[in-house]
């Protein structure tokens, strides 16, 4: 699903920034979709951070192989 929807962004971003290759630079209708492009880009880089961060923490909690009791912070210790 979230593949889908990140597609479909993609897909308007592409079309945005084809569209405003055709402005004149730094006018104000080159600013605003300017603006929404900055946007666009913003949320699908939250929508895949989100993606990441729910898979990274559904594997950590339901797959991580239990520990030996007292080894957990081995590595961390200085001795």
């Amino acid at each position: 699903m979230v593949v889908n929807i990140c597609k479909k962004l993609e897909a308007k971003l592409s079309r945005l920034q084809y569209l405003n290759r055709h402005k004149t630079k730094f006018s104000n209708n080159w600013k605003k979709a300017q603006l929404k492009i900055a946007q666009l880009h913003s949320k699908i880089a939250n929508i895949r951070k989100d993606t990441l961060h729910k898979l990274t923490t559904y594997l950590a909690k339901n797959h991580n192989p239990p520990h030996p009791p007292g080894r957990e912070l081995e590595g961390w210790v200085k001795t």
